[in-house]
């Protein structure tokens, strides 16, 4: 019982690990885009960049990289490491 009281429920998606490499202007809409679509958890990664990690449900891929190609005009640079199936404690 006690291990039950401790348990927290969560999703199990198929997603897609991206990743979004902008300028610093780029870098602030984009976290501005995602926040606003109900992400949090945003691995960021400053240098001469902002490079930005996240996993995303696969069947929003599409519309996301078209948000992030629009509110950037072109310039950021997105790549997908993988997809996997992971959990999403926040989509509950």
């Amino acid at each position: 019982r006690a291990g039950l009281s401790r348990c927290e429920t969560a999703c199990c998606r198929y997603g897609v690990h991206l990743q979004i490499d902008t300028d610093y202007n780029g870098g602030g809409k984009i976290r501005y885009l995602l926040e606003q679509m109900g992400y949090r958890d945003i691995e960021t990664i400053y240098s001469d960049q902002v490079c930005f990690r996240i996993m995303i449900p696969v069947e929003e891929y599409d519309q996301i990289k078209k948000d992030i190609i629009e509110v950037t005009n072109g310039k950021a640079l997105l790549k997908v490491h993988e997809k996997k199936y992971y959990i999403d404690k926040e989509s509950l």
